[in-house]
């Protein structure tokens, strides 16, 4: 299924049986501004919040890296699987440009969440 986000972006969901347990899967790409956060707070509130499925497994591209407002938002229902295997920021790299502020080659902002 397809899903329309208020700021036009879009996600997808959809549910499958691994070992007979029902999961939810999300696919999601935010952008790394205000736009970004109304979309993790959407996402929460409207969609993980209320899914009833017991397990959820969020993959994507958040422009951000954990301890960022986007990804505390989603902390709030989900869990951050690369800080749960003991990867923090800095750590690993999955955005590697160094010319927006100077700061990047060291973000992880391709994250995975489950519940």
């Amino acid at each position: 299924e397809w899903f329309t986000l208020a700021t036009g972006r879009t996600f997808t969901r959809a549910h499958t049986l691994i070992g007979g347990v029902d999961f939810a899967i999300y696919s999601v790409h935010t952008d790394w501004n205000v736009d970004g956060n109304r979309d993790c707070r959407e996402l929460v509130d409207s969609y993980l919040s209320v899914d009833p499925t017991p397990y959820k497994i969020v993959v994507g591209d958040f422009n951000d890296e954990h301890f960022s407002d986007q990804i505390t938002m989603l902390e709030e229902v989900l869990t951050d699987s690369w800080t749960k295997l003991g990867w923090y920021p800095g750590q690993h790299v999955s955005w590697p440009s160094k010319r927006f502020d100077g700061s990047e080659g060291s973000q992880l902002i391709d994250l995975i969440f489950t519940s």
